[in-house]
């Protein structure tokens, strides 16, 4: 006769039947023990097959309990959010910073898209916000160029300060002809916070508008 251990229990799912820790099974209140018969894979795998067999009946059914149910569903979510206000935050930037290059990614192709429907629009916003401060945008492009003739080595050679200057022609070509607005970037920002680049041809790259406000004064690894 076999002695039940008090820390372990046998899956009920025949296809298992594996002897495994109590904390492989859920808690279910209806059994004796307090525990799931079958163990967490086996009602995992279930579950998934379950799902993919009835997704479409399952995915109706939890539409029509939401919206049966929004405010409550709401006020619980609110309710939980009030009480976890520290757990999600920290949850949050936990998934940002493991996963900034998706996150970055992403906002890149989203502000793109936006960008490219909204053009017209955020050109009239940025151009009459340059009208109504003209003496802020003077201020900005003769720091910009200031930056650029500190950040220009004197020991370039005259090919390599036309190629920089060839960088500016092919940015403002590719701009009439496309119809987007190019712009010249710094790949190691001349006024970055930690690092500061200089106004040289290998430092230099072709960006849309969009990508190179997006970007900042940051560098991009």
């Amino acid at each position: 006769m076999s002695i039940a251990h008090p820390n372990l229990k046998t899956c009920s799912n025949k296809k298992c039947n594996l002897v495994k820790p109590l904390s492989e099974f859920d808690k279910l209140k209806t059994t004796k023990d307090g525990l799931n018969s079958w163990c967490k894979e086996c009602c995992r795998i279930y579950k998934s097959i379950h799902y993919k067999k009835n997704k479409d009946g399952i995915l109706n059914k939890n539409a029509i309990y939401q919206h049966e149910n929004k405010k409550r569903i709401n006020s619980q979510r609110a309710e939980y959010r009030l009480k976890n206000k520290e757990k999600i935050a920290l949850q949050h930037l936990e998934y940002r910073l493991k996963n900034k290059e998706k996150i970055a990614i992403k906002k890149a192709e989203y502000m793109s898209v936006y960008y490219a429907k909204n053009k017209k629009l955020i050109d009239n916003r940025n151009a009459t916000y340059d009208r109504l401060n003209q003496g802020r945008k003077n201020a900005r492009i003769a720091k910009r160029r200031a930056l650029k003739v500190e950040a220009t080595p004197k020991w370039l050679t005259a090919d390599q300060l036309m190629e920089i200057e060839n960088f500016y022609i092919k940015a403002n070509d590719l701009s009439k002809t496309t119809g987007i607005s190019y712009h010249v970037d710094h790949i190691v920002p001349i006024q970055g916070k930690n690092i500061r680049g200089l106004h040289v041809p290998w430092n230099l790259q072709i960006l849309t508008g969009h990508e190179n406000v997006s970007k900042g004064n940051k560098l991009i690894s």
